[in-house]
């Protein structure tokens, strides 16, 4: 419901169109009071940030160079698929270089090198205190939490894989050298982890290599004194397809167990890879049993006709044969294998590539990071005008309130 009031009525008030001339008209009128509250923000602004104190920041770029070995799947897959099985991939996962850079042993480590406890501590540290002392280890601790909060910054470009280190220090040349020295204590975590890593692989997969050449040799020459006594007999291709699958995933099990083991030993048996390791080494063991309980094959004669391999139909003597030439044809496949890993493992070894390759080092800063005077004074500026032109409206706002 709409009142209309007359204009002798007590609560009437005329309250007259906005206009943009008008508000234009109270700004020039109060124009110097504009410039003098815009330009003295400025000013004491442009103070403030000449007294604080001046902070430099230097960048090295680098990229991590991935050393993880994947096992060949390629031919047992399609072998394994020919005989209906799908066998599981193969995945391992890489210790994050964020992670590295902001873990307390590596950051005490960069201040140990630099010693920058005296820059950082001021006088509460005396470079003869104690070490296991509770006083140092607290000092040592606040050191590590304000370098990881506000000296080193990690970023990471997922288009381009690049990687930079930032430092930000009162001291340009300061700054440069610590983050050299990142990039050189990461080249040197991860080259010796990679390096006890593959060492140790390489000493396993060789003590089960010359296992299974043992084991190959006997074979063979239990094979070559039943042949001798009873005479060649003819073993159907299936058999020998299905000896190569199981030599091949009997050999990615010897694999797996190895790479179980030294995760294990390295990172310990609740470690997430370890689990993934476990877990695929019970998927391999499945599978053997069934590639060697009864395992259905394609024949090559009729595709559409699904067969099984069974040596119970077979006479005795034949029977034994097949059995020994299937042992053979396995540990043949296993020791290529293996063969083949450990020369892998020995290539690794001795070209033991570095896992930090830096592209860009970093370079003494000549401009600082810190304060940026000419954009906090032209935020000053911005504000100081809004806030000088809102103080202008409320004062004529309140002073027309008064005159009526």
């Amino acid at each position: 419901m709409q009142t209309n009031l007359s204009k002798n009525d007590p609560f009437y008030t005329e309250k007259p169109p906005i206009n943009l001339l008008d508000l234009w008209d109270i700004i020039w009128y109060s124009r110097k009071l504009v410039i003098i509250v815009t330009c003295g923000l400025m000013f004491v602004t442009a103070v403030v940030g000449f007294l604080l104190p001046n902070k430099y920041e230097s960048t090295t770029t680098f990229v991590s160079l991935s050393q993880n070995s994947q096992s060949s799947f390629g031919e047992l897959g399609s072998l394994a698929s020919m005989a209906g099985f799908a066998m599981p991939d193969n995945g391992e996962s890489s210790i994050s270089v964020k992670v590295v850079i902001n873990s307390r042993v590596f950051i005490e480590k960069i201040i140990d090198k630099l010693d920058l406890l005296t820059i950082i501590a001021e006088g509460d540290y005396d470079p003869k205190m104690d070490r296991d002392s509770s006083e140092f280890k607290l000092i040592m601790s606040k050191a590590v939490d304000y370098i990881a909060k506000k000296v080193i910054n990690y970023s990471e470009d997922m288009a381009t894989e690049l990687q930079s280190i930032s430092i930000v220090l009162k001291d340009p040349e300061l700054a440069t050298k610590m983050a050299n020295l990142c990039t050189k204590e990461l080249e040197i975590f991860f080259k010796e982890n990679n390096f006890s890593k593959t060492k140790k692989s390489k000493d396993l997969i060789e003590e089960q290599f010359l296992e299974s050449k043992a084991i190959m040799d006997q074979s063979e020459e239990n094979l070559t004194r039943f042949s001798e006594k009873w005479g060649f007999f003819e073993i159907k291709d299936q058999s020998s397809m299905l000896a190569g699958i199981i030599g091949k995933v009997k050999g990615e099990i010897i694999l797996e167990e190895v790479n179980y083991q030294v995760i294990s030993q390295m990172q310990g048996s609740s470690n997430t890879q370890a689990k993934f390791s476990k877990e695929r080494l019970e998927a391999l063991n499945k599978q053997l049993h069934d590639l060697e309980v009864s395992t259905p094959l394609k024949s090559k004669a009729k595709q559409t006709d699904s067969i099984t391999i069974s040596m119970q139909n077979l006479p005795a003597v034949g029977l034994e044969f097949g059995r020994l030439q299937r042992e053979v044809m396995i540990n043949q496949e296993i020791y290529k294998f293996l063969r083949t890993q450990l020369e892998t493992a020995k290539i690794d070894v001795i070209k033991n590539s570095d896992y930090i390759q830096v592209i860009d080092p970093a370079v003494v800063p000549q401009i600082r990071s810190f304060p940026k005077i000419k954009i906090m004074v032209a935020i000053a500026g911005m504000v100081g005008i809004f806030s000088s032109i809102l103080w202008v409206f409320s004062l004529s706002y309140f002073k027309s309130l008064r005159s009526q």
